[in-house]
């Protein structure tokens, strides 16, 4: 179970390095693509996995190296629902900068959670 949290981990990290790389594009050519909602929304899920995950090995008696852990792990699943309702009914340029740094704040987050949990391996 610990494997699959820090292989969920790496892929939730380079998910959201590549969804502030689009949402960057987006804001740049002025428009925001459904597919990039979509996107937030399904990493919303697989961020929503890696928390029961985690809360299914602290409850079996499997601890972070920092408990900072218990901080970032949450903050992190907040981020993009959070900005995603703060861009709805925003232009279309403001709505991409709004989701871009939500899905900067994650990617910041998703790593230091992994650092904070025992590290990417």
């Amino acid at each position: 179970m610990a494997t699959a949290h820090q292989k969920l981990a790496v892929v939730i990290v380079l998910v959201s390095l590549g969804g502030t790389l689009w949402s960057a594009y987006s804001a740049y050519h002025a428009r925001l693509s459904g597919r990039l909602i979509f996107l937030t929304w399904t990493a919303v899920a697989a961020i929503g996995v890696q928390a029961l995950i985690g809360v299914i090995l602290t409850v079996s008696g499997s601890r972070p190296v920092d408990a900072l852990h218990f901080v970032f792990g949450p903050a992190t699943l907040l981020a993009l629902p959070v900005s995603e309702r703060a861009a709805r009914d925003r232009e279309p340029r403001r709505a991409a900068l709004i989701l871009g740094a939500g899905w900067f704040l994650t990617l910041v987050l998703s790593l230091r959670a992994a650092g904070s949990g025992g590290g990417l391996t």
